[in-house]
């Protein structure tokens, strides 16, 4: 990107416009083609980089780009069961379920595309001292278990979490 000051020699010491001051011989900048061009070319590549035609008619077009560039790259699911994706690649998942099982396999609501750096499962309790556990988690899923001491238990009600790439 060009400032004005590769385009003309009115511009200020930083390369930008002025409205200068005739009084005492400081020139206004020169408004001039290039520097127009290079204003519309950066405009044009935002809303076509978004996927959008350019419509003469419409002011609006580079905020409905920047909107939609930036949704486009963070999807999420905002929801009970649900997950959110971030620039960095991380994906973080969650729900809440029920099984009176003492064992229930979990689906994430999208697989990891690589890995699984993290997951647990927390029993949403009644005081009655059940706890719940995890297997080993894979990019599709993983099982929860209902504990009590050391016996297995129906799991019943539990939040659980998750994070991967």
């Amino acid at each position: 990107m060009k400032k004005v000051g590769s385009t003309t020699d009115t511009a200020d010491s930083n390369g930008e416009y002025t409205n200068g001051n005739v009084a005492n011989g400081v020139s206004p900048t020169i408004i001039n083609a290039e520097m127009l061009n290079t204003f519309q070319r950066e405009l044009v590549n935002v809303v076509e980089g978004a996927g959008i035609a350019l419509d003469p008619n419409d002011d609006g077009q580079a905020l409905k780009s920047i909107n939609k560039l930036i949704k486009t790259n963070n999807p999420a699911l905002l929801e009970a069961r649900g997950y959110q994706k971030l620039p960095s690649g991380l994906v973080i998942q969650w729900g809440r379920e029920y099984s009176n099982s003492i064992s229930v396999n979990i689906q994430y609501p999208i697989p990891f595309s690589l890995s699984v750096f993290f997951v647990s499962a927390v029993k949403i309790t009644s005081g009655d001292g059940r706890f719940s556990t995890v297997g080993e988690p894979d990019v599709n899923g993983f099982t929860a278990y209902g504990r009590l001491a050391n016996d297995p238990v129906a799991i019943d009600n539990f939040f659980w979490f998750s994070l991967g790439v």
